[in-house]
């Protein structure tokens, strides 16, 4: 298993977005994402305050704020949310714990 920083896993959050907006028109308006993200300061904040994300893949993204990584891990393993972002360590104690959550 490799160790991927924090900046890495925002660009494969960002790449699912972007995957996303590659749908036809009629698709992507109908595509619904739910991401979990934490409450941390760190740049992905400023497209999704000003509605980038939504704007680029014109999917309806439902946002879900959680308090801690382990708390964002829980809600992808669950599958209460489809996508989320945290750092390398919440993501190191959940393969520890043998959780299933991949890391694009």
């Amino acid at each position: 298993m490799s160790i991927l920083s924090r900046r890495d896993l925002l660009l494969s959050s960002a790449a699912a977005l972007a995957g996303a907006a590659l749908l036809g028109p009629a698709s992507a308006e109908d595509l619904k994402i739910t991401i979990g993200y934490q409450t941390v300061v760190e740049p992905s904040k400023v497209p999704q305050a000003d509605g980038a994300y939504e704007k680029a893949t014109k999917a309806a993204i439902d946002w879900r704020k959680f308090d801690s990584g382990a708390d964002v891990i829980a809600a992808i393993a669950s599958g209460s949310v489809d996508i989320g972002y945290v750092g390398s360590s919440p993501l190191a104690a959940a393969a520890s714990r043998g959780q299933r959550a991949r890391a694009d």
